[in-house]
């Protein structure tokens, strides 16, 4: 396995390198730090067409509180560079789905390595499992999970949502 430096880089969101993904994916309502409902999969209106935010200076002060807050720990770039390579200027519904799946799973990643997870699962053994998917997702785009690691992802799907629904708090 690589440092942590090297994997801690790995998972730092860059919006500069990303296509606004979580800006289409996530849903939101104005009790979670969203001034407005947002369906999801649906572009935020504050997205430009070159997929950056119209507001990201004042995210607050226009109240987009969660969007400050979301980290996708580098899902965004990496899924945006797959976009690039298909040489699509949007993301398409599958895209969009790997984002999401994605996000998810480097969260479960970044918390693994400081707590246990899951049922009867170390936290190196479903670190390793998480950060393998990624790592194949990132040469080949195909989001490829073993039956343990979609356990893992069901088994904390709920947990995921309620960190999710917290952070406009």
């Amino acid at each position: 396995m690589a440092s942590s430096e090297t994997h801690d880089d790995s998972y730092r969101a860059d919006c500069e390198r990303c296509f606004g993904l979580c800006c289409i994916v996530m849903a939101h309502v104005p009790s979670n730090g969203f001034p407005e409902e947002k369906p999801p999969n649906r572009r935020c209106r504050n997205l430009t067409r070159e997929n950056r935010c119209a507001v990201f200076g004042s995210l607050e002060r226009e109240g987009y509180l969660v969007c400050r807050a979301y980290d996708c720990f580098g899902a965004g770039p990496m899924v945006s560079a797959w976009i690039e390579a298909d040489g699509f200027e949007a993301p398409g519904q599958s895209r969009l789905e790997e984002f999401r799946l994605l996000s998810r799973l480097r969260l479960l990643a970044k918390v693994a390595r400081e707590q246990t997870l899951g049922e009867g699962r170390g936290r190196s053994e479903v670190f390793q499992a998480l950060d393998a998917v990624g790592a194949r997702y990132q040469r080949s785009a195909n989001l490829d999970m073993d039956q343990a690691t979609r356990d893992v992802l069901r088994e904390n799907e709920s947990w995921v949502a309620e960190i999710l629904s917290r952070l406009g708090e």
